[in-house]
């Protein structure tokens, strides 16, 4: 007899843009969970691409490269192709990438990362690099970013940090099929960025009432802060800043 899946007959709703979310999914699947599939964000490109493909175009001109989601990791290694620059071409950097969620991308291309994939925040990562003494810097990250970052490197000796949009991030309410699936009911939802926060609440006045009563899980401290700040109490933070963080922080959370 085939034991239960730890999430067997438990509802969790995804809220990650609809090309991000497959690999949260299947895992949640393969745990035995029902996922309702409720994006709370979009994934577009640059206004324009002026001034990332200048940065990848002249990459030899740069000694670190500092990632912090993994939809600038993808971003970066699309654009790379798009423009028939080889991965080689970053072996000079150290690639420094916050959690293994934003350094999975790049590992599956064959390229390290140096720096980063276990720290939880920017800050733990910017500790963790090396001195950036006259070290030149390339950010490339959403169009919303905090700009702390960039000081923070600075501040850690960087003679330059080229702060550079890869990538908007625009919130959106889910889709009304998915608002359903919610009225119905879900077991937990898990938001994987302040950005996917800010989407949820576009449902209008009564998307707490949607929250209410599901385990929330975030990702990392950022997007727990996000959540914890728009109201939604007992929100739990994924132990790593991970998929594979995310699902299991939810079988805990929901076997307790």
């Amino acid at each position: 007899m085939h034991s239960m899946k730890p999430l067997s007959g438990k509802r969790v709703a995804v809220t990650r843009a609809p090309q991000q979310a497959a690999d949260l999914c299947r895992r949640l699947s393969e745990v035995g969970a029902s996922v309702v599939r409720c994006p709370t964000i979009q994934i577009d490109p640059p206004e324009s691409y002026g001034a990332l493909d200048a940065a990848l175009s002249s990459i030899g001109d740069y000694t670190v490269m500092v990632l912090t989601s993994s939809n600038g990791s993808r971003a970066i290694l699309r654009r790379l192709d798009e423009l028939g620059i080889h991965t080689r071409e970053l072996r000079g950097l150290q690639v420094a990438a916050l959690g293994l969620a934003t350094a999975q991308p790049l590992l599956d291309r064959g390229i390290r990362t140096t720096t980063g994939a276990d720290a939880a925040t920017s800050e733990l990562l910017v500790e963790r690099l090396s001195s950036l003494e006259d070290q030149r810097v390339l950010l490339p990250r959403s169009d919303i970013a905090d700009q702390r970052l960039v000081q923070d490197l600075l501040a850690k000796g960087a003679a330059q940090v080229n702060d550079v949009e890869a990538y908007r991030t625009v919130p959106v309410p889910p889709p009304p099929q998915s608002r359903k699936e919610l009225e119905v009911g879900v077991d937990a939802i898990c938001f994987t960025s302040p950005s996917t926060v800010a989407g949820f609440q576009l449902m209008g006045p009564d998307w707490h009432d949607l929250a209410s009563g599901a385990l929330v899980v975030a990702i990392g401290p950022t997007t727990a802060a996000a959540a914890t700040g728009a109201g939604i109490p007992d929100v739990v933070q994924a132990r790593q800043r991970s998929t594979s963080g995310l699902v299991a922080s939810l079988v805990e959370g929901l076997q307790a």
